[in-house]
């Protein structure tokens, strides 16, 4: 990191630069049915180098940019080469100019995560066990398995005086299903992503595909049906309201893809359903996206986003937020939306 820091420094008529350090840890199991194919270990310890360029152009002034990927077994000469070429392509980038973000001294949020507690490879057993927990008819089967345990340990600095360090945690499980009952056999899969370790969860969500499964080898087709009701669940719901996230994001805004006004009912003016409450936050319990801070060093808070069907804020990183005129708030991707009034049973 201070040999890069350094070399940075040595060179000229650059605007600013930023370095992210990431050692990646990771542990991976495959299962052909219940038998182990093959298991893997890993490291990768990598330096993105962002160098930032200001230049004008014709009037107008542009702040270009561009990363590289350093190695630690790199020499020297091979660094300034990468950094060179690297400054060269960022005085082509005609992004509008922006303030580049500085140290927030606040405190950071921080949860508790269980992957923490132990070594990586010490959970896959556990893993492996409550997935296998629903494997138990006759007719119906895991017929494959790979899990991929990773543990990501970063250090962010910047010229504008950014020092950052965080570590995350993130399991996926990508899962097929089979069933050989009724008509014909069926084959179904689902890839969950965990950011901290809920075996009752996960017992649940593997007996509920292989439930899917049968049921879809029993399965008559649907009836030629005038209307119904359609109750949306699991990642539908996500998907579904992801949309109001996306529009309520500077980017977005500024390259015309959204309407959004703060302080304005985003819903309209008379809401037929239940008005929209939704919050965003760093950190979610059993999120893979939780982080204190994002890749360019921010200090992540919570933010209101929408309430009451009204947009409060936008969210925004720095480069985006600067160009609509408001606070950034960093990259945040936990969303909470708040209950609506219809119970259960209705």
């Amino acid at each position: 990191m201070e040999q890069i820091k350094l070399l940075l420094e040595s060179l000229d008529n650059i605007y600013g630069w930023k370095i992210v350090e990431e050692i990646r840890t990771a542990e991976e199991v495959f299962f052909i049915k219940k038998k182990l194919d093959m298991n893997r270990s890993k490291e990768v310890h990598i330096f993105k180098v962002t160098l930032y360029v200001k230049f004008e152009e014709e009037g107008e002034v542009y702040l270009g940019q561009a990363t590289a990927e350093l190695a630690p077994f790199m020499e020297e000469d091979e660094m300034i080469s990468i950094l060179n070429d690297t400054k060269s392509a960022a005085s082509f980038i005609k992004n509008k100019f922006y303030e580049l973000p500085n140290q927030d001294k606040g405190e950071s949020e921080i949860t508790k995560n269980q992957f923490s507690t132990g070594e990586l490879y010490e959970w896959i057993p556990k893993l492996t066990r409550a997935i296998y927990k629903a494997d138990i008819h006759e007719d119906g089967a895991i017929n494959s398995l790979e899990i991929f345990l990773n543990k990501s340990e970063k250090h962010i600095i910047s010229s504008e005086g950014i020092d950052v360090q965080f570590s995350s945690y993130k399991v996926v499980i990508d899962l097929v299903a089979e069933w050989n009952g009724g008509k014909e056999p069926v084959e179904l899969s689902t890839m969950l992503e965990l950011g901290d370790i809920n075996l009752d969860i996960l017992e649940k969500e593997v007996a509920s595909l292989i439930e899917e499964t049968k049921e879809r080898a029993y399965a008559k087709k649907t009836p030629n049906l005038s209307s119904t009701s359609v109750i949306l669940t699991g990642k539908a719901v996500k998907e579904f309201l992801e949309y109001y996230q996306f529009k309520a994001n500077a980017k977005a805004k500024y390259e015309g893809l959204s309407d959004y006004k703060i302080g304005e009912d985003i819903q309209g003016e008379v809401v037929t359903g239940e008005k929209l409450n939704i919050k965003m936050l760093p950190t979610l319990k059993g999120s893979s996206q939780s982080a204190p801070y994002d890749n360019d060093g921010i200090l992540l808070k919570p933010v209101d986003l929408i309430k009451d069907g009204v947009l409060k804020t936008m969210l925004g990183t720095q480069q985006f937020a600067s160009y609509i005129g408001i606070e950034p708030t960093g990259k945040l991707s936990n969303m909470v939306v708040g209950l609506g009034t219809i119970s259960i049973d209705e």
